[in-house]
């Protein structure tokens, strides 16, 4: 985090998603760190050395890292919409919302919020790896960018990923001479 958080500033990446309040920005796990206001590594967990860093503070949290990883899967239910969301997360920072302005994204299956809503609603960020898998979340965040850009919603679509695996594995079979390419590399050996 502190080293793609250096490279966003280094960049000037940083500053075009500071200045871009017209369009939504997203943020997941490191993302969502990256977002916040302060990043705290007291144990050298990530960095080797205690370390912080100033976020870009479009979200109202502080991530503080443990010398515990979390791993594990998760489900949620997006608030405003109530459409569930499968994943997993496997991070060492802790986030804590700034509870007087925070909004969280969503609640988790015991109860707890998890993620944050910027004040304006333009910025939003979530430990959840997989949340764009849920086809009726996804439609939610996409038919806001296309609010923002006037353009008129859509209905949830179904995205079947295994599908699409195959398509590209049988599009560059048939564009190339696998045989040849194994038998190439068992010469490499």
């Amino acid at each position: 985090v502190f080293s793609d958080l250096e490279f966003l500033r280094h960049s000037g990446l940083a500053d075009a998603l500071i200045s871009r309040a017209d369009f939504p920005i997203f943020g997941i796990c490191g993302g969502l760190q990256i977002l916040g206001t302060s990043i705290i590594d007291s144990f050298g967990v990530e960095t080797g050395r205690p370390a912080t860093a100033a976020g870009l503070g479009l979200l109202p949290v502080q991530t503080r890292f443990s010398r515990n990883k979390i791993v594990r899967p998760v489900v949620r239910v997006h608030r405003p919409s109530g459409s569930g969301v499968q994943g997993y997360e496997i991070d060492l920072g802790r986030i804590y919302p700034d509870l007087n302005i925070a909004r969280p994204l969503f609640d988790s299956e015991d109860g707890i919020p998890e993620g944050c809503v910027s004040p304006d609603g333009r910025v939003w960020g979530t430990l959840t790896h997989g949340v764009f898998d849920s086809d009726k979340f996804r439609n939610v965040f996409l038919n806001r960018i296309r609010k923002y850009r006037g353009i008129p919603p859509r209905p949830p679509a179904a995205y079947d990923l295994e599908s699409q695996i195959d398509r590209a594995a049988d599009l560059v079979e048939s564009h190339l001479d696998v045989g040849t390419i194994l038998r190439t590399l068992k010469k490499c050996r």
